[in-house]
């Protein structure tokens, strides 16, 4: 339990703690990710706690909203923001960040499916001419990691 105390802050946008080398390809490609959602932030964050509600956003969006998404790893399930086009909605709102997970879609939540089940099937072939979408605005590293995957669940119910 303490190492994962110790790790969960450099997962979810705290410092990260070099003195505790990453041992695993999975969480080397975590960490990679994370940088790269970092680097699009422009600065370091405050760790970000996946049962606060401090840590999620709620968008209204008309379509098309010009977001890509994209799988996470297979470990975790869901999808995060990949790239958002500048000539639709979500840019012009500007709420919505690179890496940001998607965890539900006009109030049916979607965290943990995959691709088909969180955006297909909700986003592209719904017929409303709006949408919203709610996102944690950690990584998926944070969000389900294994540790507190249960607890995060039940919170979000």
């Amino acid at each position: 339990l303490n190492l994962f105390m110790d790790s969960l802050p450099s997962l979810c946008g705290g410092t990260t703690n070099m003195s505790d080398p990453i041992s695993s390809d999975e969480e080397e490609e975590d960490m990679e990710m994370f940088q790269v959602q970092q680097h699009h932030h422009h600065q370091q964050q405050p760790a970000l706690d996946p049962m606060n509600v401090d840590s999620y956003i709620a968008v209204h969006l008309p379509k098309p909203i010009g977001i890509r998404f994209e799988e996470n790893n297979s470990n975790y399930g869901g999808v995060f923001v990949a790239d958002i086009d500048d000539r639709f909605s979500a840019a012009a709102d500007g709420t919505i960040k690179l890496g940001y997970q998607l965890i539900a879609v006009g109030g049916k939540r979607v965290s943990g499916m995959q691709f088909d089940e969180a955006v297909m099937q909700p986003i592209v072939d719904n017929t409303e001419a709006e949408v919203t979408l709610m996102f944690f605005t950690g990584s998926a590293a944070c969000l389900y990691h294994p540790s507190s995957a249960d607890e995060n669940e039940e919170w979000l119910n």
